[in-house]
Protein backbone atom coordinates (compact mmCIF):
# COMPACT_ATOMS: atom_id res chain seq x y z
CA UNK A 1 0.00 0.00 0.00
CA UNK A 2 1.21 3.73 -0.77
CA UNK A 3 1.60 6.01 1.77
CA UNK A 4 0.10 9.07 1.81
CA UNK A 5 -1.52 12.00 2.33
CA UNK A 6 -0.08 11.16 5.95
CA UNK A 7 -0.50 12.59 9.21
CA UNK A 8 -1.58 16.35 8.09
CA UNK A 9 0.36 19.68 8.64
CA UNK A 10 2.15 19.81 11.68
CA UNK A 11 2.13 16.34 12.66
CA UNK A 12 4.11 15.33 9.35
CA UNK A 13 7.02 17.98 10.73
CA UNK A 14 7.29 14.97 13.69
CA UNK A 15 7.95 12.34 11.09
CA UNK A 16 11.68 11.73 11.22
CA UNK A 17 12.80 11.47 7.28
CA UNK A 18 9.84 11.28 5.56
CA UNK A 19 9.67 15.09 4.25
CA UNK A 20 11.67 15.58 1.06
CA UNK A 21 10.72 18.87 0.12
CA UNK A 22 12.22 22.15 0.21
CA UNK A 23 9.54 23.27 2.77
CA UNK A 24 9.38 27.43 3.40
CA UNK A 25 8.42 28.25 7.04
CA UNK A 26 8.70 31.68 8.76
CA UNK A 27 11.27 29.77 11.52
CA UNK A 28 13.52 26.78 11.12
CA UNK A 29 11.35 24.21 12.55
CA UNK A 30 12.54 21.39 14.98
CA UNK A 31 13.46 19.04 12.17
CA UNK A 32 15.79 21.13 10.66
CA UNK A 33 17.66 21.70 13.59
CA UNK A 34 17.77 17.55 12.98
CA UNK A 35 19.13 17.68 9.90
CA UNK A 36 21.66 19.65 10.38
CA UNK A 37 22.85 17.80 13.24
CA UNK A 38 22.72 14.62 11.07
CA UNK A 39 24.71 16.64 8.71
CA UNK A 40 27.24 17.66 11.40
CA UNK A 41 27.70 14.17 12.24
CA UNK A 42 28.64 13.19 8.89
CA UNK A 43 31.00 15.68 9.10
CA UNK A 44 29.53 17.73 5.96
CA UNK A 45 28.29 21.11 7.49
CA UNK A 46 30.71 23.01 9.66
CA UNK A 47 29.80 25.84 12.15
CA UNK A 48 27.16 26.42 14.45
CA UNK A 49 25.18 28.78 13.04
CA UNK A 50 21.61 28.04 13.52
CA UNK A 51 19.21 26.33 10.98
CA UNK A 52 17.52 29.34 9.83
CA UNK A 53 21.16 31.07 8.48
CA UNK A 54 21.13 31.90 4.66
CA UNK A 55 23.47 28.91 3.69
CA UNK A 56 26.84 29.51 1.68
CA UNK A 57 27.74 28.41 -1.17
CA UNK A 58 30.95 26.81 -0.27
CA UNK A 59 29.10 24.78 2.31
CA UNK A 60 26.83 23.84 -0.42
CA UNK A 61 29.70 22.70 -2.44
CA UNK A 62 30.55 20.71 0.57
CA UNK A 63 27.62 19.26 0.93
CA UNK A 64 27.01 18.33 -2.79
CA UNK A 65 30.64 16.34 -2.79
CA UNK A 66 30.51 14.94 0.40
CA UNK A 67 26.28 13.40 -0.38
CA UNK A 68 27.83 12.12 -3.60
CA UNK A 69 30.50 10.21 -1.50
CA UNK A 70 33.42 12.03 -3.50
CA UNK A 71 35.04 14.00 -0.18
CA UNK A 72 38.14 11.64 -0.03
CA UNK A 73 38.60 12.60 -4.24
CA UNK A 74 38.06 16.19 -3.03
CA UNK A 75 41.19 15.90 -0.79
CA UNK A 76 43.40 15.54 -3.55
CA UNK A 77 42.67 18.83 -4.65
CA UNK A 78 43.31 20.48 -1.46
CA UNK A 79 46.77 21.74 -1.90
CA UNK A 80 45.79 22.83 -5.61
CA UNK A 81 45.04 26.32 -6.91
CA UNK A 82 41.40 27.00 -7.57
CA UNK A 83 40.35 28.14 -11.12
CA UNK A 84 38.45 31.24 -8.98
CA UNK A 85 40.40 33.98 -7.64
CA UNK A 86 38.08 34.24 -5.08
CA UNK A 87 39.01 31.14 -3.52
CA UNK A 88 42.33 30.44 -1.48
CA UNK A 89 44.27 27.45 -1.33
CA UNK A 90 42.57 25.10 1.28
CA UNK A 91 39.68 22.33 2.17
CA UNK A 92 36.67 24.60 0.90
CA UNK A 93 38.82 25.16 -2.33
CA UNK A 94 38.99 21.07 -2.70
CA UNK A 95 35.25 20.88 -2.41
CA UNK A 96 34.20 23.68 -4.75
CA UNK A 97 36.90 22.16 -6.82
CA UNK A 98 34.79 19.14 -7.50
CA UNK A 99 31.83 20.75 -7.71
CA UNK A 100 32.84 22.49 -10.46
CA UNK A 101 34.36 19.83 -12.00
CA UNK A 102 30.82 17.73 -12.00
CA UNK A 103 29.45 20.74 -13.15
CA UNK A 104 26.98 21.09 -10.05
CA UNK A 105 28.10 24.68 -9.24
CA UNK A 106 29.66 27.75 -11.14
CA UNK A 107 31.15 30.75 -11.06
CA UNK A 108 30.68 33.95 -11.73
CA UNK A 109 31.53 36.16 -15.68
CA UNK A 110 34.43 37.78 -13.86
CA UNK A 111 36.30 34.25 -12.58
CA UNK A 112 35.02 34.56 -8.80
CA UNK A 113 33.06 32.05 -7.38
CA UNK A 114 31.32 34.10 -4.73
CA UNK A 115 32.47 31.29 -1.24
CA UNK A 116 30.62 33.32 1.41
CA UNK A 117 27.61 34.56 -0.91
CA UNK A 118 24.35 32.81 0.04
CA UNK A 119 22.37 31.12 -2.58
CA UNK A 120 18.79 31.70 -3.64
CA UNK A 121 16.07 29.16 -3.56
CA UNK A 122 16.22 29.05 -7.33
CA UNK A 123 19.75 28.80 -7.66
CA UNK A 124 19.99 25.13 -5.28
CA UNK A 125 16.57 23.91 -6.92
CA UNK A 126 19.15 23.81 -9.83
CA UNK A 127 21.99 22.26 -8.26
CA UNK A 128 20.12 19.62 -6.55
CA UNK A 129 18.22 18.78 -10.22
CA UNK A 130 22.10 18.59 -11.87
CA UNK A 131 23.09 16.53 -8.63
CA UNK A 132 19.98 14.44 -9.56
CA UNK A 133 20.89 13.69 -13.22
CA UNK A 134 17.64 15.59 -14.48
CA UNK A 135 19.38 18.39 -16.24
CA UNK A 136 17.95 16.88 -19.68
CA UNK A 137 14.70 16.89 -18.05
CA UNK A 138 14.88 20.54 -16.76
CA UNK A 139 15.90 21.91 -20.08
CA UNK A 140 12.52 19.86 -21.50
CA UNK A 141 10.72 21.21 -19.21
CA UNK A 142 11.43 25.00 -19.80
CA UNK A 143 8.26 26.18 -21.02
CA UNK A 144 5.82 23.81 -18.56
CA UNK A 145 3.68 25.94 -16.33
CA UNK A 146 4.99 26.46 -12.38
CA UNK A 147 2.49 26.03 -9.60
CA UNK A 148 3.36 28.97 -8.02
CA UNK A 149 0.95 32.60 -7.50
CA UNK A 150 4.72 34.08 -8.15
CA UNK A 151 6.25 31.89 -11.34
CA UNK A 152 6.47 34.72 -13.28
CA UNK A 153 9.69 36.17 -10.93
CA UNK A 154 11.24 32.71 -11.29
CA UNK A 155 14.26 33.28 -13.60
CA UNK A 156 14.13 31.64 -17.22
CA UNK A 157 17.47 30.14 -16.42
CA UNK A 158 15.23 27.70 -13.38
CA UNK A 159 12.67 27.82 -14.44
CA UNK A 160 13.06 24.12 -15.79
CA UNK A 161 14.75 23.10 -12.80
CA UNK A 162 11.82 24.27 -10.90
CA UNK A 163 9.18 22.53 -12.49
CA UNK A 164 11.13 19.31 -12.30
CA UNK A 165 12.18 19.30 -8.52
CA UNK A 166 8.31 20.49 -8.16
CA UNK A 167 7.01 17.42 -9.93
CA UNK A 168 9.39 15.48 -7.99
CA UNK A 169 8.19 16.45 -4.91
CA UNK A 170 11.81 17.88 -4.07
CA UNK A 171 10.28 21.63 -3.66
CA UNK A 172 7.19 23.40 -1.92
CA UNK A 173 5.93 27.03 -1.79
CA UNK A 174 5.33 29.16 1.10
CA UNK A 175 1.83 29.21 2.77
CA UNK A 176 0.52 31.87 0.18
CA UNK A 177 1.74 30.07 -2.56
CA UNK A 178 4.51 31.51 -3.71
CA UNK A 179 7.73 30.39 -4.39
CA UNK A 180 10.18 33.41 -3.33
CA UNK A 181 12.75 32.36 -5.53
CA UNK A 182 15.10 35.14 -5.04
CA UNK A 183 15.33 34.64 -1.45
CA UNK A 184 18.27 33.03 0.37
CA UNK A 185 18.35 28.82 1.58
CA UNK A 186 17.84 28.86 4.69
CA UNK A 187 21.08 25.91 6.33
CA UNK A 188 17.86 23.88 7.39
CA UNK A 189 16.15 23.70 4.28
CA UNK A 190 19.26 22.75 2.18
CA UNK A 191 20.02 20.02 4.88
CA UNK A 192 16.77 18.69 4.41
CA UNK A 193 17.38 18.45 0.28
CA UNK A 194 20.55 16.76 1.16
CA UNK A 195 20.55 14.27 3.95
CA UNK A 196 16.81 13.10 2.02
CA UNK A 197 19.38 12.44 -1.11
CA UNK A 198 22.01 10.75 0.99
CA UNK A 199 19.24 9.07 2.89
CA UNK A 200 17.96 7.69 -0.48
CA UNK A 201 21.60 6.65 -1.62
CA UNK A 202 21.21 4.45 1.52
CA UNK A 203 25.08 6.90 2.91
CA UNK A 204 23.31 9.24 5.90
CA UNK A 205 22.78 6.42 8.60
CA UNK A 206 25.63 4.10 9.47
CA UNK A 207 24.71 2.05 11.61
CA UNK A 208 21.00 1.10 13.30
CA UNK A 209 19.91 -1.83 16.07
CA UNK A 210 18.08 -2.23 19.10
CA UNK A 211 19.05 -0.72 22.80
CA UNK A 212 20.07 -3.68 24.84
CA UNK A 213 20.23 -1.46 27.63
CA UNK A 214 20.09 2.60 29.01
CA UNK A 215 22.74 4.15 28.65
CA UNK A 216 25.74 4.11 30.70
CA UNK A 217 27.22 6.96 32.77
CA UNK A 218 30.23 7.24 30.53
CA UNK A 219 28.07 6.52 27.09
CA UNK A 220 28.45 3.45 27.22
CA UNK A 221 26.27 2.32 24.49
CA UNK A 222 25.02 -1.51 23.93
CA UNK A 223 23.70 -1.70 20.36
CA UNK A 224 22.20 -5.66 19.22
CA UNK A 225 25.10 -7.22 21.22
CA UNK A 226 27.35 -4.78 19.94
CA UNK A 227 29.92 -1.93 22.79
CA UNK A 228 29.66 1.61 21.30
CA UNK A 229 30.87 4.91 22.98
CA UNK A 230 28.29 7.57 22.83
CA UNK A 231 30.49 10.95 21.66
CA UNK A 232 29.98 14.02 24.75
CA UNK A 233 28.44 16.30 22.40
CA UNK A 234 26.42 13.50 20.41
CA UNK A 235 22.70 15.04 18.92
CA UNK A 236 19.90 12.80 20.23
CA UNK A 237 16.45 12.87 19.00
CA UNK A 238 13.45 11.66 19.11
CA UNK A 239 10.19 12.17 17.34
CA UNK A 240 12.22 14.76 15.56
CA UNK A 241 12.58 16.89 19.21
CA UNK A 242 16.40 16.87 21.25
CA UNK A 243 16.34 14.49 24.30
CA UNK A 244 18.98 13.65 26.74
CA UNK A 245 20.82 10.22 26.36
CA UNK A 246 19.57 9.26 29.71
CA UNK A 247 15.76 9.32 28.16
CA UNK A 248 16.91 6.56 26.15
CA UNK A 249 14.83 3.32 26.90
CA UNK A 250 16.08 -0.87 26.88
CA UNK A 251 14.31 -2.09 23.33
CA UNK A 252 14.56 1.21 21.50
CA UNK A 253 15.34 0.75 18.25
CA UNK A 254 17.98 3.67 17.35
CA UNK A 255 19.65 5.07 13.61
CA UNK A 256 23.31 6.03 14.52
CA UNK A 257 25.90 8.16 12.38
CA UNK A 258 29.69 7.47 13.55
CA UNK A 259 32.42 9.81 13.90
CA UNK A 260 36.58 8.60 12.52
CA UNK A 261 37.22 7.09 15.95
CA UNK A 262 33.95 5.09 15.77
CA UNK A 263 31.97 6.98 17.94
CA UNK A 264 28.17 7.87 17.80
CA UNK A 265 27.72 11.69 16.79
CA UNK A 266 24.42 11.30 16.12
CA UNK A 267 21.58 9.29 17.17
CA UNK A 268 18.01 9.25 16.81
CA UNK A 269 15.01 6.77 18.06
CA UNK A 270 13.59 5.18 14.86
CA UNK A 271 9.56 5.82 14.46
CA UNK A 272 7.88 2.34 14.37
CA UNK A 273 4.91 2.86 11.31
CA UNK A 274 2.96 0.29 10.33
CA UNK A 275 0.31 -0.12 6.88
CA UNK A 276 -1.94 -2.48 5.71
CA UNK A 277 -6.16 -2.56 5.93
CA UNK A 278 -7.60 -2.34 8.60
CA UNK A 279 -9.54 -5.11 9.80
CA UNK A 280 -11.14 -4.71 13.48
CA UNK A 281 -11.46 -1.30 15.60
CA UNK A 282 -12.79 -1.17 18.98
CA UNK A 283 -13.98 2.04 19.61
CA UNK A 284 -13.67 1.86 23.66
CA UNK A 285 -10.37 0.35 24.25
CA UNK A 286 -9.02 2.25 21.42
CA UNK A 287 -7.55 -0.96 19.87
CA UNK A 288 -7.17 -1.32 16.19
CA UNK A 289 -6.03 -4.15 14.36
CA UNK A 290 -4.26 -4.04 11.06
CA UNK A 291 -3.52 -6.79 8.18
CA UNK A 292 0.09 -5.40 7.25
CA UNK A 293 1.38 -4.94 3.83
CA UNK A 294 3.65 -8.24 3.99
CA UNK A 295 0.65 -10.35 5.44
CA UNK A 296 1.17 -10.48 9.22
CA UNK A 297 -1.45 -9.11 11.31
CA UNK A 298 -0.93 -6.50 14.13
CA UNK A 299 -2.66 -5.00 17.17
CA UNK A 300 -2.39 -1.19 18.04
CA UNK A 301 -3.45 0.87 20.92
CA UNK A 302 -4.00 4.76 19.71
CA UNK A 303 -1.92 7.07 22.84
CA UNK A 304 -3.45 9.85 24.59
CA UNK A 305 -3.55 12.35 21.76
CA UNK A 306 -3.12 10.50 19.00
CA UNK A 307 -4.13 12.19 15.91
CA UNK A 308 -5.92 10.08 13.83
CA UNK A 309 -7.18 11.24 9.88
CA UNK A 310 -9.90 9.37 7.50
CA UNK A 311 -9.94 10.95 4.09
CA UNK A 312 -8.14 14.38 5.01
CA UNK A 313 -10.22 14.95 8.27
CA UNK A 314 -10.27 14.41 11.59
CA UNK A 315 -12.01 11.32 13.52
CA UNK A 316 -12.02 9.28 16.21
CA UNK A 317 -11.46 5.43 16.61
CA UNK A 318 -14.74 5.39 16.47
CA UNK A 319 -14.92 6.97 12.65
CA UNK A 320 -12.60 3.86 11.17
CA UNK A 321 -13.97 1.18 9.39
CA UNK A 322 -12.62 -2.01 8.26
CA UNK A 323 -11.16 -2.17 5.15
CA UNK A 324 -9.50 1.05 5.60
CA UNK A 325 -6.01 1.41 4.23
CA UNK A 326 -4.08 2.98 6.91
CA UNK A 327 -0.82 4.11 7.92
CA UNK A 328 0.11 4.77 11.63
CA UNK A 329 2.90 6.01 13.35
CA UNK A 330 4.03 4.45 16.81
CA UNK A 331 6.08 5.73 19.82
CA UNK A 332 8.82 3.99 21.47
CA UNK A 333 6.27 2.62 23.70
CA UNK A 334 4.45 1.10 21.12
CA UNK A 335 1.27 3.53 21.22
CA UNK A 336 -0.22 5.11 18.22
CA UNK A 337 0.89 8.66 17.42
CA UNK A 338 -1.04 9.59 14.53
CA UNK A 339 -3.21 7.21 12.28
CA UNK A 340 -4.23 8.21 8.48
CA UNK A 341 -6.74 6.00 6.85
CA UNK A 342 -8.21 6.67 3.37
CA UNK A 343 -11.49 4.74 1.87
CA UNK A 344 -11.89 5.55 -1.89
CA UNK A 345 -14.40 3.84 -4.19
CA UNK A 346 -13.28 4.46 -7.67
CA UNK A 347 -10.02 4.43 -9.42
CA UNK A 348 -8.95 5.79 -12.63
CA UNK A 349 -7.53 8.92 -14.89
CA UNK A 350 -8.91 12.45 -14.64
CA UNK A 351 -10.71 13.61 -17.91
CA UNK A 352 -11.46 16.87 -17.14
CA UNK A 353 -13.38 19.38 -14.07
CA UNK A 354 -15.82 21.61 -14.84
CA UNK A 355 -16.18 24.46 -12.61
CA UNK A 356 -18.62 26.36 -11.37
CA UNK A 357 -21.47 26.83 -8.52
CA UNK A 358 -21.32 23.05 -8.50
CA UNK A 359 -17.90 21.38 -9.77
CA UNK A 360 -18.18 17.89 -11.53
CA UNK A 361 -15.42 16.13 -12.46
CA UNK A 362 -14.96 12.95 -15.26
CA UNK A 363 -13.24 10.42 -15.29
CA UNK A 364 -12.55 6.94 -16.34
CA UNK A 365 -11.24 3.38 -14.88
CA UNK A 366 -8.76 0.97 -17.27
CA UNK A 367 -12.02 -0.82 -18.39
CA UNK A 368 -13.42 2.17 -20.03
CA UNK A 369 -16.10 2.84 -17.59
CA UNK A 370 -16.63 6.51 -17.49
CA UNK A 371 -17.54 8.03 -14.00
CA UNK A 372 -19.26 12.21 -14.12
CA UNK A 373 -20.07 13.23 -10.71
CA UNK A 374 -20.25 16.84 -9.03
CA UNK A 375 -17.60 17.40 -6.17
CA UNK A 376 -18.40 18.66 -2.71
CA UNK A 377 -16.78 22.39 -2.36
CA UNK A 378 -15.18 21.35 0.82
CA UNK A 379 -13.68 18.06 -0.39
CA UNK A 380 -10.63 17.00 0.68
CA UNK A 381 -7.92 17.09 -2.20
CA UNK A 382 -4.40 15.94 -2.49
CA UNK A 383 -2.06 16.10 -5.29
CA UNK A 384 1.40 13.95 -4.90
CA UNK A 385 0.58 13.71 -1.25
CA UNK A 386 0.04 17.29 -1.09
CA UNK A 387 -3.05 19.67 -0.10
CA UNK A 388 -4.30 20.82 -3.21
CA UNK A 389 -7.62 22.41 -4.41
CA UNK A 390 -9.85 21.08 -6.95
CA UNK A 391 -8.23 23.48 -9.64
CA UNK A 392 -5.05 22.10 -9.42
CA UNK A 393 -6.00 19.05 -11.00
CA UNK A 394 -5.01 18.43 -14.54
CA UNK A 395 -6.58 15.63 -17.27
CA UNK A 396 -4.40 12.51 -17.50
CA UNK A 397 -4.18 12.97 -13.22
CA UNK A 398 -4.34 9.26 -11.78
CA UNK A 399 -7.00 9.80 -8.94
CA UNK A 400 -8.48 7.92 -6.71
CA UNK A 401 -12.21 9.24 -4.52
CA UNK A 402 -14.14 8.74 -2.16
CA UNK A 403 -18.36 9.74 -3.28
CA UNK A 404 -20.86 10.04 -0.59
CA UNK A 405 -24.29 8.64 -0.46
CA UNK A 406 -25.33 11.32 -2.68
CA UNK A 407 -22.95 10.32 -5.42
CA UNK A 408 -21.05 13.82 -4.27
CA UNK A 409 -17.36 13.21 -4.34
CA UNK A 410 -16.09 14.29 -0.83
CA UNK A 411 -11.98 12.96 -1.08
CA UNK A 412 -9.76 12.82 -3.82
CA UNK A 413 -5.98 12.26 -4.21
CA UNK A 414 -3.79 12.67 -7.64
CA UNK A 415 -0.53 11.60 -8.76
CA UNK A 416 1.07 12.95 -11.81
Amino acid sequence: MRSRNLLRAAALALVAGLIPALVATAAAPVWSARLVDQLRARGLLVGKAPADAPIKRAEVARLLVGALGLSYDAADLRLQPSRFYDVPVGDAASYIETAAELGLLRGYGDGTFGPDAPLSRAQLVTVLVRAMGWESRARAAASDPLPFRDSAAIPRWARGYVAVAARENLVKGFGDGTFRPDESTARGDAAALIARFMEGRGSLIQREGILDQPVGAKGQLSLSGQWLVLAPDAAIYRNGEAVPASSLIKGERVRLILDDQGRATYLEVAIPSYSGVLFGVNAQTRQVRLKQDDGRQVELVLGPGARVFRNGRPTEASGLVPGDEVFALADGGGLVTGLDATHTDFEGVLVEVRPGGRPRLTAVQAGGVFLEAPVDAESVVYINNRKAQLGDLRPSDQVRLTRDESGTVTYLEAQR
